[in-house]
Formats: structure tokens, C-alpha cells, sequence
């Protein structure tokens, strides 16, 4: 505690003494006068004074000033306790009484009355958390007693362990905080903008776990300040946590002068606006400058203050590898190579890495980490981050299973070819500038049910070192505004961060063409639409989508596709391949089953269906206790047929 302090809380302590000796008839002793004349000295010699700064910062009057003072040395100082209970009539539970102030501090009619009426919930004291009211009735009637963070920071302001409310946090800067020639010249713009004296709303658009909160953090340290946080999307949903969060975040900026940063401004899309409208009366309100962050391009953000958007960039390979040795350390039997491959599969910055390899070295006993207990690391991260929208899938089966024409195979064939040179064509041979922000990989593939779609999606995915993310539309799609663009937010940036490939399966529900508005349905699906073309346009990663009828397919996005499969029903030869694929899995079969007869016979019968014939003959030649033979799997067929709908194969009765 500051010497200042202790003289302000003396001159308190002898203050409420002097007039509880009047109160009870006593004659007071000297001790006020000495008190004054201590505090007096104590300011003219201009000692740092941690409570002067909360008034500066507060703007407050020279009475709010005084009861601050006030109420200060009675949340403080135990010793003001008894002269309380004298005062208010036995009344010392929780604070002090605003009359009370007024009697002891002889505040006169004018000044006593202007008080009462200020002491709102709209006062700074109040608003900033600084000081708790309790009771009901007008401001005079109430007792108000120094918020226990307020307290704690007075009595040791220089402290590093502080405690903080648990809704914001101090964000420091990664020791592995490297930045690209972009990510500079974004920072000087930043910084530039946090020198000047009309404060502003900074907006930093980027994906999660790029480095946004470590650039704002990096700029503040720049200049000696702290960088607080208020992740919007670690609070719980409503709007008493958010004002409690807006109040915290307010108090800190008082008592430390951090740079306020709201992260996850894409968090308030998707319900009915009060939120949103809470957090523009904060930005409207507050005198600082303000970064929030945000993962939508364009996201609006309704002020009439002046507001400033930057882009910020994913870290260039070379800065990301880099990163990763940084953070990784010593302790790892990583190579040169293992660094290269997560640069390259990774387009993250140091926070999302820091958190990845948080949860890698729960993996390893030796503590030595290698590219596996890395990667491991990362898809930990990667399912927190989609929270239950999408699940990840290991696909089994090889590029030998596959049985495609000879068309279609080129067309993936040329997919394939197309994500695994991206890095080169795009960064070194520097293409990406020309392809604006569509750097990454959108495929269709369309055709009827069981001609592969989704397989050679999970194929695509394993030759290029991707997890195969299955998104649950049931999840993802909202009745309410604005719920599905939020989710379809989380997706994307995730699957960025995670190298990912996306698989929106059977995906017509959501990308289905647009429509005239004639009501406020078609007006926010296609709003959704409209979104997913962005976010699918600037998404640097794989996204697959599997229809089963093209037609239905928006044309913007067919126009935005870097391909469109066509997977065509199985012919006669491909059908007999598929059957003799099956049936080759070592599983007992007659030396008289003929797969181009029941290619022949089945002619409607696609890969899936094939698949699930083979199955069923096996599980009745397994509970006949015999081999496969032909009329098992005729007779398996024909069950297809009647669950297609269909009676019987050609030429069969």
C-alpha cells in the first residue's frame, strides 16, 4: 500500500473518529487536524497515487472524489467499524451510508443533494464496478462499499497476480510471437492508430488462432501497456454475463489503462440483437480506444463513432515454421523436415499452436515431443473449436477400392494434384495475389447415391494429410436469424486452423438455389446463401460438397468451384469389377459365382448397393454355416431392388 493511500485512509479514519466523539458528546482529540496536515505533505510531494488515477480515469468531481476517499478507508480499514456503528445506528454490515458521509464530511445542502442525484447506476462509480450499492430507495438511503478488485489493486497496484474478474484476462505476448512482411505492416497501421488522440473503434478481421489478440497485444507492449481481454466466445450466452463482462472490462481499463480488446465479435450473430445493442452502448460510451475482433469479413458493427476495419493475414509458411520450433523448444525429436510439414499443414499462429501443443504434451510421458503427439495436439484443438458441428472420420479403404470411369477418376485425379501444389503455385510462384482470396479448394461431387461420393472424399483427404471433417447439417442449420451463419463461421475457421478437409454431405439443404423474396424465410435463407459464397470464397482450405441432384445446386457456387465431379452409375464392367472387389475380402465363395452375370442381371445396382448385397450373402452364408454362392446373391439383390423400390434384376423372375 501506497503511502499516499495510508495518509488517505488516516485522515478517514480520524475523520469518522472525530465525529462519532461529537456524536456520542465527547470532546475530540487533535488526532483530525494531524491526520490533514500528514495528507497534505503526502500530496505536496506528488507521490504516486494509485486512487488519484481511478478519479482521473473516472473523471470524477472533487465531492465524488471525497466520498470515493470515503468509502475507500471504511472498505479498508477495519478500525472505521466501530465509529460506523455509531454513526448508522448499528448499521456496519456492508458499507457506508451516503447521509452518513454527508453528516461526517459536512458536505453542504447543494453539494449533498447534487451527489444524491448523480449516485445512479449510470454514475462511473457505479457503471465501472468500482463501487457496490446495496438497499433500496433513493442513492442517500443506500450503503456503498469499494468492489474487493478495487480494493486489492489499491493496496498493491504494481502486482503481476492481481486477481482479475474471471470474464476478462490479461493477454500477453508469446515468446514465439513472429510476424510476415503483411502482419507488419499491419501492426504499424495499428499502432499508429492507438497513437493518435481521437480514439477509435479498431476492428481486426481474421480467422481464429491467427494472431490477432498477439498483434493487438504486441502494439500495446510496444508503448508499455497490458492488453485486456473479454472473449465473447469463452462468456456464457445472455445478456446479464455480458453486461457483468462490459463492467469488468470498463473497472480494468480504470485501474490499469490495458488496451480493451473484445474477441469473438461474431459470437453476438444469432440471436435477437440485444446483445449486439449492449455492446454498441459500451463502444458509444467508452473514451479508449477499442479493438474487437472478429472472424467475418464486413461483420457490422452499428456506431456513429469512428470505426476502423484492418485485414489481418494468416503468418506466410516460412513465419509459421518458425513459430513452431519456437514454442516446441528443445524437448522434441522433431526434425527439419517434421517443422516444414506442420507449416505447411497448419496455417495457424502462435496461440492456436501454444494451445495445440498444450494438449500434445498430455500425450507423452518422456516430454520429448514428436510430429505425431503435434498432430494429435492439434485435432484435440481442432473438435473443441467446432464444438460438436462436425465429426471426424477415418476412412479404411485404399485407392484400389476405388472403381470409377475413366473420366471421373481424371476429374480427382486433377483435384487431388490441384490441393497438393497450392502452397507452391500460390506463395512461392506468387499466384495467390491473382486468385484474390479464393487460395483454397471447393469441389461438388454429384451423382445418385452409392456411386462414391463421400469415399473419395475421405480418400482425397488421407493421400493429402487431412482430417476428414463430416459436418452435421442437423447442427449447423438454425430456424433462428442468424444462428446457421454463425455456426457456418465456427466451421470455417476451424477447419482453416486445422487442416481440415470439410465434407458438407448431401449438402442440398444448404445450398440450394436462391429464391425470389416473398417472405422473411426466403429473405434469411437466402442471406445464409449469400454468406456460405464468402465464407467458401475466402475459406484457404479443402471443402467438399456431395449432392445427389445437381439441379438444385446454386449456380454462384458452381461458378466459385475449383471442380465438379460427376459420378456416373456404375456400366456392366465396372459393376463386375465391384462385385469381384467385394467378394475377394477372404470371406468362403463358390467357385460358380459370376460377377459380369450379376453385373448384367443388377443393372441398377451402384457401389453402395453392391456392398450391401455382399454383405447380406455373407451374413446368411455364416448362419447357414456354408459358402457364398450365386443364389445367395441374387436373392441379397433383389432385396436391394425392393429397397430401391425396383421388383427384380433384368431377365430375373
Amino acid at each position: 500500500m501506497s503511502e499516499l493511500l495510508l495518509s488517505r485512509i488516516e485522515r478517514e479514519h480520524a475523520r469518522f473518529a472525530h465525529a462519532a466523539a461529537v456524536f456520542r458528546g465527547n470532546t475530540p482529540n487533535g488526532a483530525l487536524a494531524d491526520a490533514e496536515a500528514a495528507l497534505a505533505e503526502s500530496l505536496r510531494q506528488r507521490r504516486r497515487d494509485p486512487f488519484a488515477a481511478i478519479a482521473a480515469a473516472l473523471d470524477l468531481t472533487d465531492i465524488e472524489r471525497d466520498f470515493l476517499a470515503a468509502v475507500t478507508a471504511a472498505t479498508i480499514d477495519p478500525r472505521l467499524t466501530i465509529d460506523l456503528r455509531g454513526l448508522q445506528g448499528g448499521s456496519t454490515h456492508y458499507g457506508l451510508e451516503l447521509a452518513t458521509y454527508c453528516v461526517v464530511a459536512r458536505v453542504d445542502a447543494k453539494n449533498a443533494a447534487a451527489l444524491s442525484v448523480r449516485l445512479t447506476s449510470s454514475h462511473p462509480l457505479l457503471r465501472d464496478g468500482v463501487l457496490i450499492s446495496r438497499g433500496d430507495g433513493a442513492p442517500a438511503s443506500r450503503a456503498y462499499r469499494l468492489s474487493d478488485r478495487v480494493a486489492t489493486y489499491l493496496m498493491a497496484p504494481d502486482s503481476d497476480d492481481m486477481p482479475l474478474d474471471d470474464r476478462v484476462a490479461f493477454a500477453g505476448v508469446p515468446p514465439a510471437a513472429l510476424f510476415d512482411e503483411k502482419q507488419h505492416d499491419v501492426l504499424r497501421r495499428l499502432g499508429e492508430m492507438l497513437a493518435q488522440s481521437d480514439t477509435t473503434i479498431i476492428v481486426i478481421e481474421g480467422t481464429g488462432g491467427s494472431g490477432r489478440r498477439t498483434a493487438a497485444a504486441t502494439v500495446a507492449a510496444s508503448s508499455k501497456r497490458r492488453t485486456l481481454v473479454l472473449d465473447l466466445a469463452a462468456a456464457e450466452r445472455g445478456t446479464d454475463q455480458l453486461e457483468r463482462g462490459l463492467t469488468a472490462l470498463r473497472r480494468e481499463i480504470a485501474l490499469t489503462g490495458a488496451l480493451p480488446v473484445i474477441a469473438g465479435l461474431d459470437e453476438l450473430t444469432g440471436d435477437d440483437g440485444t446483445r449486439m445493442r449492449m455492446l454498441v452502448r459500451f463502444l458509444e460510451g467508452i473514451e479508449h480506444h477499442v479493438v474487437v475482433t472478429t472472424s467475418v469479413q464486413g461483420q457490422p458493427l452499428p456506431l456513429s463513432r469512428r470505426l476502423v476495419r484492418l485485414e489481418w493475414p494468416i503468418p506466410i509458411s516460412e513465419a509459421r515454421r518458425e513459430m513452431w520450433a519456437a514454442l516446441i523448444g528443445d524437448r522434441t525429436v522433431l526434425d527439419d523436415t517434421d517443422f516444414d510439414e506442420l507449416a505447411q499443414r497448419y496455417r495457424v499462429g502462435p496461440g492456436a499452436m501454444a494451445q495445440a501443443l498444450d494438449a500434445a504434451r498430455l500425450l507423452t510421458k518422456t516430454g520429448a515431443l514428436d510430429l505425431n503427439h503435434v498432430v494429435k495436439g492439434m485435432q484435440h484443438r481442432t473438435l473443441e473449436q467446432m464444438g460438436g458441428l462436425a465429426t471426424r472420420v477415418t476412412v479404411r479403404q485404399t485407392w484400389d477400392d476405388l472403381v470409377l470411369s475413366p473420366d471421373t477418376r481424371e476429374s480427382v485425379d486433377a483435384l487431388v494434384s490441384r490441393v497438393r501444389h497450392a502452397h507452391h503455385v500460390y506463395e512461392r510462384w506468387g499466384m495467390g495475389s491473382k486468385a484474390g482470396r479464393a487460395t483454397g479448394v471447393a469441389a461438388l461431387f454429384s451423382g445418385p447415391p452409392g456411386t462414391g461420393k463421400t469415399m473419395v472424399a475421405g480418400l482425397i483427404a488421407g493421400e493429402l494429410g487431412l482430417d476428414l471433417q463430416q459436418v452435421d447439417l442437423s447442427q449447423v442449420v438454425s430456424k433462428w436469424m442468424g444462428e446457421t451463419e454463425k455456426n457456418l463461421s465456427k466451421l470455417f475457421d476451424s477447419a482453416s486452423n486445422g487442416n481440415c478437409l470439410l465434407l458438407f454431405d448431401e449438402a442440398d439443404s444448404l445450398f440450394t438455389k436462391r429464391t425470389e423474396v416473398k417472405s422473411s424465410n426466403d429473405r434469411n435463407a437466402n442471406m445464409e446463401v449469400n454468406y456460405l459464397l464468402q465464407r467458401i470464397e475466402a475459406f484457404g482450405g479443402v471443402t467438399v460438397l456431395t449432392t445427389n441432384l445437381d439441379a438444385s445446386i446454386d449456380p454462384a457456387f458452381k461458378r466459385r468451384l475449383a471442380a465438379h465431379v460427376v459420378f456416373w452409375p456404375p456400366d456392366d464392367e465396372e459393376r463386375a469389377k465391384l462385385w469381384r472387389q467385394y467378394l475377394d475380402g477372404g470371406a468362403p465363395v463358390a467357385d460358380d459365382v459370376d460377377h459380369k452375370l450379376l453385373a448384367e442381371e443388377f443393372p441398377d445396382l451402384s457401389g453402395a448397393h453392391i456392398r450391401n448385397a455382399v454383405l447380406a450373402a455373407a451374413f446368411a452364408a455364416a448362419g447357414r454355416d456354408t459358402i457364398i454362392t450365386q443364389a445367395m446373391l441374387e436373392s441379397a439383390s433383389r432385396s436391394e431392388y425392393g429397397a430401391m423400390g425396383r421388383v427384380l434384376g433384368r431377365n430375373r423372375k
